[in-house]
């Protein structure tokens, strides 16, 4: 089971509420909409102190929107709250520890910032279409980059839409491509949630993780949402 605590008091939250009550997180229940702050710590702590009502050593996991604010939360709530067995951490941090296993376990290897940036600088050179021009310049592979980067979880099928609005957007497409090809022996954040998301099917890793509570979420990208979704479907 997924508990959200979402920040209440303006339109965006209250949208990202819906999102995971209508089904994109299927089966996460939405217990609050609070402000930040000591409101949402008190919702944090009793939703804590419910789920170890039966059993103070029964594992709880939160995902937090950043390292400091699991740092923040943890100190404030250690003050009037055993937090034994309670886990503060980011979703990329929750997705490494479940799903790194199972990729290194197929010989692939983390895709780092310099290996995607030598990635995206090979693709330029074998054919660079209309950024011939500036192939070589490294503004040219760090722009890239970052729209590969948004490329990423776009579908095929929106990405074929793209490529027939323009020269300049089919070689974007094109160089993304073969981009990933490149790349494919290696994962990046993407690869690695939708990897923990398979993972958490596994009644040990349930188990470690126990009841999940998704403290303040800020955004919550498709990968995300895949992971939340199946860590749902465990409870």
């Amino acid at each position: 089971e997924l508990v959200v605590i979402c920040r209440g008091g303006d339109t965006h939250w209250v949208t990202l509420a819906d999102t995971i009550s209508q089904g994109r997180v299927a089966g996460a229940r939405v217990i609050d909409l609070v402000p930040y702050g000591r409101l949402a710590r008190e919702a944090l702590a009793a939703r804590i102190a419910a789920e170890k009502a039966r059993d103070p050593l029964v594992p709880v996991t939160v995902i937090v929107p950043s390292n400091y604010a699991g740092l923040s939360v943890r100190r404030a709530l250690a003050a009037t709250l055993p937090v034994v067995n309670v886990h503060f951490m980011v979703a990329a941090r929750l997705a490494e520890i479940l799903g790194a296993p199972t990729l290194a376990a197929e010989a692939r290897s983390p895709l780092t910032p310099w290996v995607r940036f030598q990635a995206v600088r090979a693709v330029l050179s074998e054919e660079p279409g209309v950024f011939s021009a500036v192939a070589g310049h490294p503004a040219t592979a760090r722009e890239l980059q970052r729209v590969f980067a948004e490329l990423r979880e776009v579908t095929p099928a929106a990405k074929q839409r793209l490529a027939r609005t323009s020269p300049r957007a089919a070689d974007v497409i094109r160089l993304y491509e073969r981009y990933r090809v490149l790349t494919s022996g290696f994962f990046d954040e993407i690869d690695l949630m939708d990897a923990a998301a398979r993972a958490v099917a596994n009644p040990a890793a349930a188990e470690t993780i126990g009841a999940g509570i998704l403290y303040l979420p800020r955004k919550l990208a498709p990968a995300l949402q895949r992971f939340l979704a199946a860590a749902s479907a465990q409870g």
